[in-house]
């Protein structure tokens, strides 16, 4: 069996001009048999905490990351500007750091993420060079449709066991949006007749494709059957 893996490279971001502050510096210090850092800040924000040896400026431990605020997750404290993290003197690789004479703590504050580039193949195409030539990368189009304004509707599989989408791009090929599956956020009213699962609480999640463990977006001939059909 072939594996066959896209990589989304994210470029990361601090805010320079963000309001937030700190009301407390970062800080590291031994208590007992592990440490506590401490810090502060002015306004709930994403943050990013990590040990690092100031000597050999690398990253022992990323130790915490998330939002500050009713749903900051562990180990940061919900509902706290004021945070208090433990460390138990362990790198990421749960080895126990030897010198601990030149540690510091890195809070990064006000980070963003975003898509600096794909190395691979185009998630947006059917086809693309970078694909390798295995068994589950049968790619198939099922059909196009031009409008009057210049847009081309294109449906079809990226792979064999991929599902069937509905993308619409420009005359140039140049992609524009996905029209199916639908996206997400949708009130369930406005899915339902697609075949999804609907919760009691109103919530969807697709259903699984007959004698196939792998997810469907509708039981309509579009995609009943995820990759392997039927091709309308």
């Amino acid at each position: 069996m072939k594996i066959y893996i896209l990589m989304i490279l994210l470029s990361v971001s601090v805010s320079l001009f963000s309001a937030v502050s700190f009301v407390r510096q970062p800080s590291i210090e031994k208590v007992g048999d592990s440490f506590k850092v401490v810090f502060e800040l002015s306004e709930y924000s994403d943050v990013e905490v990590a040990v690092v040896d100031t000597v050999s400026d690398v990253i022992l431990c990323h130790l915490a990351a998330g939002k500050l605020g009713p749903k900051a997750p562990p180990p940061l404290v919900i509902n706290s500007l004021r945070q208090e993290l433990f460390w138990n003197g362990r790198d990421d690789y749960r080895n126990t750091v030897q010198v601990t004479t030149s540690l510091s703590v890195r809070v990064r504050v006000g980070m963003s993420a975003k898509i600096d580039r794909i190395a691979g193949g185009d998630p947006y195409a059917f086809f693309t060079r970078e694909m390798t030539a295995g068994n589950h990368s049968v790619w198939t189009i099922a059909g196009i449709e031009g409008k009057s304004d210049g847009s081309v509707y294109v449906y079809g599989s990226s792979n064999q066991m991929g599902v069937y989408t509905i993308r619409k791009y420009d005359s140039d090929g140049n992609y524009i949006k996905t029209v199916f599956p639908f996206p997400s956020g949708f009130p369930s009213a406005k899915v339902a007749a697609w075949g999804v699962n609907v919760r009691p609480d109103g919530t969807y999640s697709p259903k699984v494709a007959w004698g196939n463990s792998w997810p469907i977006y509708t039981t309509t001939p579009i995609n009943m059957m995820s990759g392997f059909g039927p091709q309308p």
